[in-house]
């Protein structure tokens, strides 16, 4: 039976309002609270941090276009 995913502390301090949620042994976390249209650029540099620190993030239900979307990837 698959392990259920826990709630993680990461090594950085996180917003309040964004949750992280490891989802597999050792890569991989699922972020929520945070709207990635609209972020900030301490966020970014704290997004940086989590990516080294589980190699791949998700961050599910965001509502962005085209633009946004391609002007958040810029940013890396």
């Amino acid at each position: 039976m698959a392990e259920a995913p826990t709630q993680q502390s990461s090594t950085v301090d996180l917003p309040a309002s964004w949750r992280l949620e490891r989802l597999a042994g050792a890569l991989g976390a699922e972020i929520t609270g945070v709207t990635l249209a609209d972020i900030a650029d301490g966020e970014i540099a704290l997004i940086r941090s989590l990516l080294a620190q589980y190699g791949v993030l998700f961050f599910p239900d965001q509502r962005i276009g085209i633009d946004d979307h391609v002007a958040f990837g810029a940013r890396f």
